[in-house]
């Protein structure tokens, strides 16, 4: 009798291990499914970065840097000779838009947040130089059926047009775009500095995987201990009989 109480005693304490390791368990696969996709959303989040990062070199060398070039070709045949630097200016005012777009869908930037705020400055400026320059803004010309560059600048030369207001609103935008990638080299900068790194996530995703197979582990032997020791008991009670 006394055995018998001993036994069941020790298989209690057993099941009541199981148990507390099956609750070790389920909370830890619950926190390996979240590290896992944490470390999924913070690698994906990090090649978002490093595209824009990559897009935005490319565009100050290109892009930009034509706009600046074509300016002083334009300024020297005005407004003859601006189709080139128009052109120019229509990829700007897209490639903040690209901008606009990509912070708030892809890196969940709030339109509060000030770098979306220059963005639409730099976008709203290009329709600025537009309108100032050569008095027909971007909407104005989308409402003309305008498609290209040329069929733009043709029609202005019939315009009021001022090179006095297309050098001062061209200024103020080339000041507004390079305030804006300072901005965003910046604040990939500080996103970076405040996220954690894959290394560190990754260090929790294999605790927590440990974790599970040692949890998986450990139920299993238990299971398989009460198992023997009510086996036991069932053959000492036969053979009593």
């Amino acid at each position: 009798m006394e055995t018998t109480s001993k036994r069941h005693k020790l298989v209690k304490r057993l099941v009541i291990t199981s148990l507390a390791i099956t609750s070790v368990f389920g909370i830890n696969s619950f926190f390996f499914s979240f590290t896992q996709n944490r470390l999924s959303d913070t690698t994906k989040h990090f090649e978002a970065l490093d595209a824009l990062l990559t897009s935005t070199t490319t565009d100050q060398i290109s892009t930009i840097a034509e706009l600046k070039r074509n300016y002083l070709l334009c300024q020297s045949d005005f407004p003859k000779g601006c189709e080139n630097y128009f052109t120019a200016l229509i990829q700007t005012r897209n490639r903040a838009k690209d901008y606009q777009i990509t912070f708030a869908e892809t890196l969940s930037l709030s339109e509060d947040d000030a770098l979306f705020e220059q963005l639409s400055l730099v976008y709203n400026k290009t329709n600025l130089v537009a309108k100032k320059s050569f008095d027909l803004s971007f909407d104005e010309a989308k409402e003309q059926k305008i498609r290209s560059a040329s069929e733009y600048i043709n029609l202005v030369q019939g315009k009021k047009y001022s090179l006095t207001n297309y050098e001062k609103s061209n200024k103020e935008l080339i000041q507004s775009i390079n305030i804006l990638y300072s901005d965003i080299n910046q604040w990939i900068k500080d996103d970076i500095n405040s996220s954690k790194s894959v290394p560190v996530i990754m260090k929790s995703v294999n605790l927590a995987y440990l974790i599970l197979v040692f949890s998986e582990i450990s139920l299993f032997l238990l299971v398989a201990w009460v198992d023997i020791i009510n086996n036991n008991v069932s053959v000492i009670a036969e053979e009593a009989n």
